[in-house]
């Protein structure tokens, strides 16, 4: 069977904050064990929520299905666009063999996440097209299973007038044939400017590589949603 758990996030200040639809969660037991849960396959990605003033709390809801083959779950994280990690905690059911479990996969229990707000006070967040924008990668690391990958994306501007990053584009990331690893989420458009005519600006990025991961090379791709352009992937390896 599944278990659900739930939590609600509210602003604590005047200003926007942004939180993914479909952030990835890591696990834990009561003594901090790591408890590796796979994300389903081929979930869908919700757009990501934003959260202001004029809107209400928003709800998490974790779904983990096969929940009595595990150990109690007693934490979980969730890794936010900017690579922050969202902590909450749960009080699991007692049980004797949650204290030695090891973080290697335990069964064949999946987990899906999702954050939402009320209907009536979300702000959307519109695709954008980013016409004449076009996206480099620079990735030259390994990457490592169970911890997150640093690289770089790159958009630059062909245009003859400055690519206006507003209402503030979603993009995905992921490994490609990897459904667990592919996550959404909003730009850090806060600290970026209009991207200039004939110009460029760089963003770093954060992936989460699933503990489940083979060794090998796979193509990591990123891609503003909506956009034709301003996509690219390339090469890494995971060891």
């Amino acid at each position: 069977g599944s278990e659900y758990f739930g939590a609600t996030v509210s602003l604590g200040s005047s200003s926007t904050c942004w939180l993914p639809g479909s952030p990835q969660a890591t696990f834990a037991n009561a003594s901090g064990t790591p408890i590796v849960i796979a994300a389903i396959s081929g979930a869908p990605l919700s757009q990501p929520v934003t959260l202001s003033a004029g809107t209400g709390p928003a709800s998490i809801r974790v779904q983990i299905s096969d929940y009595a083959a595990l150990p109690p779950v007693a934490g979980i994280s969730l890794t936010l666009g900017d690579g922050s990690n969202l902590g909450l905690r749960v009080a699991p059911a007692p049980s004797s063999d949650s204290a030695g479990v090891g973080p290697g996969p335990a069964s064949e229990a999946v987990y899906v996440v999702g954050i939402s707000v009320p209907a009536e006070t979300a702000t959307p967040t519109p695709a954008m097209t980013l016409s004449g924008v076009s996206a480099a990668l620079h990735a030259t690391s390994i990457a490592v299973p169970g911890q997150r990958y640093g690289f770089e994306v790159t958009l630059s501007n062909s245009a003859l007038s400055p690519a206006d990053l507003s209402p503030c584009p979603v993009y995905l990331e992921g490994l490609k044939d990897m459904d667990s690893s592919v996550v959404s989420y909003l730009l850090n458009c806060a600290a970026a400017e209009p991207i200039p005519s004939v110009g460029s600006e760089s963003f770093d990025m954060r992936l989460s590589i699933p503990w489940s991961t083979p060794r090998g090379q796979y193509l990591l791709t990123w891609g503003i949603v909506g956009s034709a352009s301003a996509y690219a992937n390339t090469w890494i390896d995971v060891s």
